[in-house]
């Protein structure tokens, strides 16, 4: 039983390893690493790269700074859940885009509509009657009839 237990912690164990890599230069001058031999005609060198485990036993190695404080990283997500949207909204309603691709589809309109929607969906209208006082009338084939009112579809029959 000793044995196997001695077997599988031999096994089972991570050591510290160590990798051969190249530094070439590239045809621009630029530096590559490589785990291959740099081509013929490149200028390189061999290096012996090691990553050593922390002390402590643990193979984890922080890629950033992990001695931040808490108050710190607070701070940061609070600014990051500050979110300002510039023109995300449409001015007539708070329907979701989802809601009017649909509606544009199946050929449909709905108050809060833009005339730009709406335009999308039924065409452009044969006759606009223009009204100096409430909304315009858009006249399309079938007797149907929008109204829109500063850019927006107010009502529909």
């Amino acid at each position: 039983m000793l044995r196997i237990a001695a077997v599988a912690l031999v096994f089972f164990s991570s050591g510290v390893t160590s990798q051969t890599v190249f530094r070439c230069e590239g045809p621009n001058g630029q530096t590559i690493f490589s785990q291959q031999a740099c081509p013929d005609g490149s200028v390189g060198g061999k290096l012996s790269v090691r990553n050593d485990p922390p002390s402590g036993g643990s193979d984890y190695v922080p890629w950033a700074d992990t001695t931040r404080s808490s108050e710190q990283a607070k701070h940061q997500l609070k600014d990051r859940a500050a979110v300002t949207v510039v023109g995300g909204g449409n001015g007539c309603s708070a329907v979701s885009d989802q809601t009017v691709r649909t509606a544009i589809v199946k050929k449909q309109i709905f108050p809060g509509m833009t005339t730009d929607q709406a335009i999308r969906s039924w065409g452009k209208p044969v006759k606009i009657n223009r009204s100096s006082h409430g909304a315009d009338q858009w006249v399309y084939p079938g007797h149907q009839y929008l109204y829109v009112e500063d850019g927006c579809v107010t009502s529909w029959n």
